[in-house]
């Protein structure tokens, strides 16, 4: 399980990784030595994890 209580822990960045015009959020998880890449559908104003 992903936790991003402590500070420092975790970092959000955006960037277009997939040259769509869209950027995605990647969620870096230091304690956890992982990351999340989430995409946002604007139709849906959502957020979808991809990775």
């Amino acid at each position: 399980m992903m936790t991003c209580i402590e500070k420092d822990a975790c970092v959000l960045v955006e960037q277009d990784l997939n040259s769509d015009g869209q950027a995605e959020r990647i969620l870096f998880a230091f304690n956890d030595d992982r990351a999340i890449v989430y995409g946002f559908d604007s139709d849906r104003k959502n957020g979808t994890r991809l990775i």
